[in-house]
């Protein structure tokens, strides 16, 4: 089995940060830090089950599935890497940039 980097997309990296930040204000920093660490280790698990998810825009390769209850990830996948474009949180709409 094939083992692919990982890479956050700048989206990507903004949405965990909006994401901690919401949580600080409505929880606590505690709980968006494990929140957070969570998103992790669930991409991470992605390094070499990369291709699986629903393909949503065949011709990027955009994938998506869901790596908790309320979070969910677009990627793509290369031959040595996985992009993370965006992680969205409840059912977050998103359309990818062109």
């Amino acid at each position: 089995m094939q083992r692919r980097r990982i890479i956050y997309a700048p989206d990507a990296r903004y949405d965990r940060v909006r994401l901690a930040q919401w949580l600080t204000r409505n929880a606590s920093s505690a709980v968006a830090r494990r929140f957070d660490r969570r998103i992790q280790d669930a991409v991470k698990k992605l390094e070499y089950a990369s291709e699986r998810g629903t393909v949503r825009q065949e011709a990027i390769g955009l994938r998506v599935i869901g790596i908790l209850p309320t979070v969910s990830i677009a990627f793509s996948v290369s031959e040595d890497a996985v992009t993370v474009h965006r992680v969205l949180y409840n059912g977050q709409n998103w359309i990818p940039h062109d």
